[in-house]
């Protein structure tokens, strides 16, 4: 999921640095009044036109449609000489985007990945402490990731060390036959490696996971 956050960012920045820029150019603006109506036409197909819009005009003029394709006109109502508004620096605009993106990959890439944090605790209950504390002792653990494979961190004494959970509850099945391997693999070595509420238990061809039984 980070991997295509970062991917994204990268992709972004890109197309906005192949944008081109216009430093100190105008947006196009139409002027004001209405163009006037043309009511004849010439016969050719797509002639071809003399202007494109109202900024390519001089003065008051506006881009209309004319006899024989766009050329400048005088408006027909609204007399105020055309002002072109303000310029936009797209150059500057373009170096702020591209300097927000970087930021946004730098704080992006400083996250951590979601599938990168552990819960705090692991499946399964710690047994309990077996000893009535007296003396303060020194902590083994502090969380369960402190211990290795399914083991947990569990109060024991005065102090926390790693101990193995309490099984799953309910019983294992019990299988009459057996296969011919000497020793055969195991599919699982305790009931933490078993989904669920499934149990480690002896197969008929070595440990597997099982569904428990309750009596």
């Amino acid at each position: 999921m980070k991997t295509l956050g970062v991917f994204l960012l990268v992709s972004i920045l890109v197309v906005c640095l192949e944008m081109p820029t216009a430093s100190g150019t105008s947006v196009p603006k139409e002027k004001p009044g209405s163009c006037p109506v043309v009511t004849v036409r010439c016969r050719m197909l797509n002639p071809p036109n003399q202007c494109n819009s109202d900024s390519e005009c001089p003065s008051s003029k506006k881009c209309c449609e004319g006899i024989c394709g766009k050329e400048c006109m005088p408006p027909v109502s609204g007399t105020l000489k055309y002002q072109p508004g303000p310029a936009i620096d797209t150059c500057t605009m373009k170096t702020t985007s591209i300097s927000i993106f970087l930021g946004l990959l730098a704080l992006w890439t400083q996250l951590p990945s979601a599938s990168c944090i552990l819960p705090r605790d692991k499946l399964g209950t710690c047994p309990p402490n077996p000893f009535r504390c007296t003396v303060p002792g020194k902590d083994i653990c502090s969380i369960d990731y402190d211990c290795p494979g399914y083991q947990k961190c569990c109060a024991f004494n005065c102090n926390k060390i790693c101990r193995d959970p309490l099984p799953k509850p309910g019983l294992c099945p019990v299988f009459d036959m057996r296969c011919l391997s000497l020793n055969p693999p195991n599919k699982c070595n305790s009931d933490f490696d078993c989904f669920g509420e499934k149990k480690c238990c002896e197969g008929t061809c070595g440990r597997d996971c099982f569904p428990p039984i309750f009596v």
